[in-house]
């Protein structure tokens, strides 16, 4: 079953970064992970997340203080090796210029390198303005929305899980051909 949830939780966080966060969203975040499943000591990415408060922080735009300068859409990491992959990507191609004056989004490009990190079992979170694809090989586990105050968009969170059901099914018919 599907958790449907809804937050209001104040904005901005008192750095004012305008493609942070909503205050407390993180620890809010991670207790709500925890709840479904994810380890205690889960090891974290941020692959648009130059400011993020907790795990390891990917971004392009060096002003943001990222740990590791990388583009989203090409992760410089190995396969399976992150148990959630937090999205939270510039809203469109104009407000990623706007904001970090970088070129086009793709969103297939950039969730399926978040796939390829997630480890079998891990949770893929997608924080955004819309109510986006459930990206191939993952599941969706809970929607939540997310409001910080008025005439302001509220977000919608996809909280995926990454199933292995489909690798199983890939390695079957590999060893099927191979007989």
């Amino acid at each position: 079953m599907i958790r449907n949830i809804a937050w209001c939780l104040p904005r901005p966080r008192k750095d004012k970064y305008p493609g942070g966060f909503p205050l407390y969203f993180e620890r809010r975040l991670l207790d709500l992970l925890l709840s479904l499943g994810a380890p205690r000591d889960m090891k974290i990415l941020h692959p648009f997340g130059g400011r993020a408060e907790y795990g390891l922080r990917v971004d392009v735009n060096t002003n943001a203080g990222p740990m590791v300068l990388a583009d989203a859409h090409l992760l410089p990491f190995l396969g399976e090796s992150f148990d959630v992959v937090i999205l939270d990507p510039p809203y469109s191609d104009n407000h990623s210029w706007q904001l970090y004056k970088t070129g086009q989004l793709h969103f297939k490009k950039y969730s399926s390198e978040a796939v390829r990190v997630l480890k079998p079992q891990g949770f893929l979170v997608m924080y955004h303005i819309f109510s986006m694809p459930r990206p191939p090989g993952c599941r969706l586990r809970a929607r939540l929305l997310v409001e910080t105050r008025v005439n302001h968009l509220a977000r919608v969170v996809h909280i995926n899980q990454k199933d292995n059901t489909r690798q199983l099914e890939l390695i079957k018919q590999r060893s099927e051909g191979e007989r």
